[in-house]
């Protein structure tokens, strides 16, 4: 035989053992009847489905990860049963007490607030670009005070806020921004620090950041239940409808060291109730939860309705959408009883930014109209989604927050608008 047919010979038993079961099959089924012949091709059916899933769940035990608390992640979904945080807390709140830097302080009234004199905070406790002014309000300048969380509170250099200050200084406005934003807060904090914060300060105009993701916050209690990755583990205030007005609780708020007992013991604590992100099932462990691949589908599937969840979350006549708009309401009343115009400036996120592309709307659509219809609102999505357009949003967002190009048309749209408030005697000064 020559090579060349040599490496042509054909070996049966390595060909043709990949098929050998599928044909065994198909020879035991030639000598069975009809019904038998389907049972078995069901168990092969059945074992090859039974084979896969167990090959997967072998998959998602061996990718998923886990925390102090026994928290499970595949990757950075949270399967449920979700964890109470408490040795998070306690490592949190222990870090906390080891040092007199960290940025923010425990703050019996507002849950926290920033250190001062530490990072870029002034004396005082918030941000400025020069050192802490004086408290009496100035008749050479106009005093600009920003309330929000971190969309408003931004980076020191290039945030909005700064820029802000610069527009309106290079244009003939002399003015001053105090910059009371607080990374984390719901709306009820920032209300809550403009009312024993910022109002000693006398501004002339007041900025009201709103950022629709904060509604979230309004109706949470421990900020590790809402967000498990933001490192802040104090407790905060938060306001519930009563009436036609609205009640505090948890105020004042726990110390920090009270914190990991009350999460040991949470179903007993009075005020669980009102912590939105603790419902007692998506805690408790079940028969499929025992599976990570079936804990995976759960929250894989929870994740996909998120859109329609926001829809509802943010209805009018929920709770959340009623304390967001209370809220906003109490402040203007107060503002404006204090001598100072008050302004809502509305700060689109990643995700309404995105859904304005998409559908044209967004999920606090109903909201955001009701405030609209009370207040005076500078809205940004129209010059931001102009300045995005054909580019992709991660130009824009970094870490969830706006990056310079946003920083710059944020700026420019609120300094146009205060100008123009200005020029027709609105603007304060």
């Amino acid at each position: 035989m020559s090579l060349h047919r040599a490496g042509r010979v054909r070996y049966p038993t390595l060909v043709r053992g990949p098929r050998l079961a599928p044909r065994v099959a198909s020879s035991l089924c030639g000598f069975m009847p009809p019904h038998r012949r389907t049972i078995l091709k069901l168990l092969l059916a059945s074992t090859s489905v039974l084979f896969c899933v167990f090959a997967l769940e072998l998959a998602v035990r061996a990718l998923s990860t886990g925390d102090v608390d026994g928290q499970r992640r595949f990757r950075s979904t949270r399967l449920k049963p979700y964890r109470i945080p408490v040795k998070r807390v306690e490592q949190d709140i222990a870090a906390y007490r080891a040092t007199e830097r960290t940025a923010l302080i425990y703050d019996r009234e507002l849950g926290w607030s920033q250190r001062p004199a530490v990072s870029d905070h002034n004396a005082a406790g918030f941000i400025t670009t020069g050192p802490t002014p004086e408290r009496a309000r100035p008749s050479d300048r106009l005093r600009i005070a920003l309330f929000g969380d971190s969309f408003t509170q931004g980076n020191y250099r290039t945030g909005w806020w700064r820029l802000l200050e610069e527009q309106l200084n290079a244009a003939g406005v002399k003015c001053e921004v105090l910059n009371f934003g607080v990374g984390g807060y719901g709306m009820d904090q920032a209300y809550l620090r403009w009312k024993r914060d910022g109002a000693p300060w006398q501004p002339h105009v007041v900025v009201f950041g709103f950022f629709a993701e904060d509604c979230y916050r309004n109706v949470n209690l421990l900020r590790l239940l809402r967000d498990p990755d933001s490192g802040i583990p104090f407790m905060k205030p938060r306001f519930v409808v009563e009436g036609e007005g609205l009640r505090l609780v948890n105020s004042p708020t726990p110390e920090p060291q009270a914190v990991p007992a009350i999460l040991r013991e949470f179903d007993a604590w009075p005020l669980a109730a009102h912590e939105h992100f603790y419902r007692p099932a998506d805690f408790q462990m079940n028969a499929w939860r025992w599976c990570r691949l079936a804990a995976l589908v759960e929250a894989k599937t929870s994740q996909a309705r998120g859109a329609a969840r926001a829809e509802e979350f943010f209805r009018i006549d929920g709770e959340a959408a009623q304390i967001a708009l209370r809220i906003v309401r109490k402040m203007r009343v107060e503002v404006e009883a204090a001598g100072a115009k008050f302004y809502v400036a509305h700060l689109p996120g990643e995700i309404e930014i995105t859904s304005l592309r998409q559908s044209g709307r967004m999920r606090h659509e109903q909201l955001y109209a009701a405030v609209k219809a009370e207040n005076t609102v500078i809205p940004l999505e129209p010059a931001l989604l102009e300045t995005a357009q054909g580019r992709d949003l991660s130009d824009f967002f970094g870490d969830g927050h706006y990056r310079a190009d946003f920083n710059a048309v944020s700026a420019r749209v609120i300094a146009e608008f205060l100008q123009r408030e200005k020029a027709r005697g609105a603007g304060g000064e």
